[in-house]
């Protein structure tokens, strides 16, 4: 018998969850979700403009 196990603690975390977090902790101002690849991002391309989004985007937050 073969048995897979993985101990890797991952979670989903949803655009409008993420966004309430970031108002309730009053540390960070969200500045916009950009679309991007493995290891190259878009700064001129907002994630909520794109035509067809990407898996990989990073979120830009500015502390206050």
């Amino acid at each position: 018998m073969l048995k897979l196990e993985d101990d890797e603690d991952l979670k989903f975390v949803f655009p409008q969850e993420f966004k309430t977090l970031i108002r309730l902790n009053r540390q960070f101002q969200f500045l916009g979700w950009l679309e991007g690849f493995e290891n190259r991002f878009f700064l001129d391309r907002r994630l909520e403009k794109a035509e067809k989004p990407s898996n990989i985007n990073m979120v830009l937050l500015r502390r206050k």
